[in-house]
């Protein structure tokens, strides 16, 4: 049996993956139908870990996404979201304009920046589950201790924090044997963006 659920067109859906409940709350922007939801709730209540592929299986229901053109599984949900091969790029850009907006003293767009780094980051954990730990270590020492000197505008300290947080984020990739993965800073600062403050 099947549940249709349909998506505006643009709308971006992600999924926990948990289980079904946890699908029906968390699939972000992508509603199921009510009527759907509920069934999907009755019959997944003792299931709370299951994965939505077991899920299936043992329930004999699975969500169908309909899509403009056509539909596709829920279960197939995971194959279509970013993995860190998308999201770790994005990461550098938010990195790059911190960097410079920091060697600019420019503290709210510097803060925002690594704030929007960290989202990204935090994405990752939760898409790359065998990441979330080291994620978590990373941003909670490294991160953090480059988000303090940009709060107190510390800019002589901001330098050095800078330089361990790449360093360290380098030596993750040498740990997921991605050490040809080496980051380093661009030498100019984004052209897009006026890193003066109050620009």
């Amino acid at each position: 049996m099947r549940h249709k659920s349909n998506i505006a067109q643009g709308d971006d859906p992600s999924v926990s993956g948990a289980s079904c409940q946890a699908t029906v709350e968390l699939i972000g922007r992508a509603v199921l139908d009510r009527d759907a939801a509920l069934v999907c709730a009755e019959r997944c209540a003792d299931r709370e870990d299951a994965k939505v592929a077991a899920m299936s299986e043992s329930t004999g229901h699975e969500h169908e996404i309909t899509v403009k053109g056509g539909s596709f599984a829920l279960s197939d949900l995971g194959h279509l979201l970013p993995g860190m091969a998308e999201i770790m790029p994005l990461i550098g850009e938010r990195i790059w304009k911190c960097y410079y907006a920091g060697k600019a003293r420019n503290k709210p767009l510097a803060k925002f920046q690594l704030s929007e780094a960290v989202n990204l980051m935090e994405k990752g954990a939760i898409l790359r589950p065998k990441y979330a730990e080291d994620m978590d270590i990373f941003t909670s020492e490294r991160v953090s201790a480059v988000r303090k000197c940009i709060e107190s505008e510390d800019w002589d300290g901001f330098e050095p924090a800078f330089s361990a947080m790449i360093e360290t984020a380098n030596g993750y990739h040498e740990k997921y044997d991605k050490g040809f993965l080496r980051w380093k800073m661009p030498d100019q600062p984004p052209p897009e963006l006026d890193m003066t403050p109050g620009g």
